[in-house]
Formats: C-alpha cells, sequence, structure tokens
C-alpha cells in the first residue's frame, strides 16, 4: 500500500508541474476512494472522528498509524489541488489534515534503547553510547 501510495505521490507531483490540474484532481480522487471509499470533496465535509473512523475500519492496528499518514499526505495534496482550481475545500484538507498529522507524530511508538537505561548501569569511563560519550568524562 505505501509503494502505491509513493507511486502516485510521484505521478501527482509530475502532473502538477505541469500544471495539468484537472488530472491532478482526478489522481487525488482515485486516491482516496482507494484509501478511504469517497472522493476529495467529500472527505472535506467529513469530520475528523468520521475520517478516522473510515480509516481504520478493518484495519489491524499496525496499519493505521501508515494510513493516517498517508491521508495527511493526501488532504494536503487535495488542498493544493483544490486552491489552485480556487475552490473553497482546499482549507477544509488543509485544516482536516494538520491536526491529524501532530497526533499522528506525537503518538509514535517509542522504542527501548540504550540511552533509556540507568546511567549507574554503564561504566561511563568506557561506555560508548551517545548520552554518555556527550557528557564530560571524570579524570
Amino acid at each position: 500500500m505505501v509503494e502505491e501510495f509513493i507511486q502516485a505521490l510521484a505521478r501527482l507531483n509530475a502532473l502538477k508541474k505541469d500544471n495539468r490540474w484537472q488530472e491532478a484532481d482526478g489522481v487525488v480522487d482515485e486516491e482516496f476512494q482507494r484509501l478511504i471509499g469517497m472522493g476529495s470533496q467529500a472527505v472535506a465535509q467529513l469530520t475528523k472522528t468520521e475520517l478516522l473512523a473510515r480509516l481504520i475500519r478493518g484495519e489491524p492496528t499496525q496499519a493505521v498509524r501508515e494510513k493516517t499518514l498517508i491521508l495527511t499526505a493526501l488532504l494536503r495534496e487535495a488542498g493544493d489541488v483544490a486552491a489552485t482550481q480556487g475552490r473553497v475545500e482546499s482549507r477544509a484538507c488543509y485544516l482536516k489534515g494538520l491536526p491529524l498529522l501532530l497526533e499522528t507524530l506525537t503518538r509514535e511508538e517509542v522504542l527501548p534503547s540504550q540511552n533509556s537505561f540507568p546511567e549507574s548501569k554503564c561504566s561511563q569511563q568506557l561506555c560508548t553510547t551517545p548520552s554518555c560519550r556527550s557528557k564530560p568524562r571524570p579524570s
């Protein structure tokens, strides 16, 4: 799914570069259809909760974050295309996408790393973890 979306974004960027906005609008609609089953104008009318409900329907938990990031990128693209065509839903697309992006990025899972262990567990003289290397060494 991610690879297909990256290809669609590349196609969309090429169309935008060539000022082929009608075709770009069609690509945006196709991608919204594939992702949540409706076109960009209908998406602009949905609330954030309705968008997320459509997005996560029948999906495993692991796919929700990726699909949400795809949705936010698609909302930005839809906003760009609508803005160049003077359509009012451009603002709605931007305003829906940004909070979704920020919420998704703040909920990013943090996996334990070497830096999450207490410093007392390492020998600071010999330790090579980034957190220890940046501290002054006792002489």
